[in-house]
């Protein structure tokens, strides 16, 4: 089976990414099935808050015992007193007008969480938001002796 064609999360944004190493992502202990949701959640998210033809930016990092993904963006930010919020359930901005019901962020939190990882915001310190999540590292097997 072939793999399907890269599809661009928007086509109003330019996009970018950084991954170190390159596999990292093939030795995680998590469901890919679920981290993909994680990802389109946090891709829509930002596109929905971002000018256009403002640069998405996704991250990839090896951290101490495990992975850290992080998609940026040049959007306004969170307000710092929502910032603690924005994962809840059906919770919504009180000056957003994107679209949508507020279940989004909700969802990438409850899958991230049981995946053994965490996920949060914070604000860029050059304005737009950045949303990061950290997963653990499958195990490596012990060397034979």
């Amino acid at each position: 089976m072939r793999n399907p064609p890269f599809r661009r999360p928007t086509t109003k944004h330019r996009s970018g990414g950084d991954c170190q190493p390159k596999r990292l992502l093939t030795t995680g202990a998590f469901d890919y099935v679920h981290i993909d949701q994680v990802l389109t959640n946090l891709l829509e998210y930002a596109a929905r808050y971002t000018p256009p033809g403002t640069e998405i930016r996704i991250g990839v990092r090896l951290t101490g015992g495990g992975v850290e993904v992080s998609v940026s963006d040049a959007g306004p930010g969170v307000p710092p007193l929502e910032i603690d919020r924005i994962f809840k359930p059906f919770y919504r901005a009180a000056d957003s007008h994107a679209p949508g019901i507020g279940l989004g962020l909700a969802v990438a939190k409850g899958l991230v969480e049981a995946n053994g990882g965490r996920i949060w915001a914070e604000n860029r310190p050059d304005g737009g938001a950045r949303f990061v999540f950290t997963l653990p590292l499958a195990e490596q097997p012990a060397a034979a002796a």
